[in-house]
């Protein structure tokens, strides 16, 4: 598990080429030469040598979900996003003509809240990202496991594009309709909160601290909305030019 943490990290850090980010690679890890100005605070402004494995070699950097490095890009590209830009580093809707999927597909990336109590201390907000999909229309969704819905976002390719006012089209019609999911989107709240309290009650359990209640906070945000049309790839370079088209 920690590996696959381990390559998560590194996908992210590798992708914020368009931050001035860019990394180099050396025989025993990443130079980062330059430090953007809104890492500094955390960084400086010294070039670092980084690893995203472990065991990491002598006078090497090791960079997990938890670095400064990692938690300042995660913080700048999602205030970005909510800020409403005209260009955004991630844009909270898109639709992409894609081959990793056969029929029309829906991603949403939901911020969860959830509420825990317990008898012996303060009652906490706790706050998580999830990713849920489904096919089919928002009136009779068929829906995928989060598993597959974060796979699809992490890996949907662009291989065609379609007309803009299409895509902005398909991108509102679907804003209208989103409301035809909110007692699904609820059952998905209320049953991760389960899970999360089953989760808590065994490790309590163990180390005897009394039990905690987990409830959901709702309604939950919709943070990104993303449609996955299904095309085919027409020539070789045509997956490295198609854009995704996002705002």
């Amino acid at each position: 598990m920690e590996n696959y943490h381990e390559q998560d990290v590194e996908r992210f850090v590798l992708s914020a080429n368009r931050l001035s980010c860019s990394l180099t690679k050396k025989k025993q890890g990443w130079l980062l030469s330059t430090i953007p100005n809104f890492l500094q605070p955390a960084l400086g402004d010294k070039p670092r040598l980084l690893t995203f494995t472990t065991p990491a070699p002598e006078g090497v950097e090791y960079v997990g979900r938890n670095h400064p490095l990692v938690e300042g890009l995660a913080r700048h590209i999602i205030e970005d996003a909510l800020s409403n830009s005209q260009d955004p580093i991630a844009a909270r809707c898109g639709f992409t003509t894609t081959d990793t999927v056969t029929k029309r597909t829906t991603l949403l990336l939901l911020r969860l809240r959830h509420l825990l109590n317990s008898p012996k201390h303060q009652s906490l907000l706790a706050e998580e990202c999830a990713v849920v999909g489904f096919t089919g229309p928002p009136s009779n969704p068929i829906w995928l496991t989060p598993e597959d819905a974060k796979s699809l976002l992490e890996q949907a390719n662009p291989v065609g594009d379609a007309p803009l006012g299409i895509k902005q089209a398909e991108i509102e019609d679907l804003l209208s309709k989103i409301t035809e999911i909110k007692s699904d989107l609820e059952l998905f709240a209320r049953e991760r909160s389960h899970s999360l309290s089953q989760s808590h009650r065994r490790v309590r359990a163990i180390t005897q601290e009394g039990q905690i209640q987990v409830k959901p906070q709702l309604p939950m945000d919709i943070l990104g909305v993303y449609i996955l049309q299904p095309g085919k790839i027409r020539n070789t370079s045509l997956r490295e030019a198609a854009p995704t088209t996002s705002w």
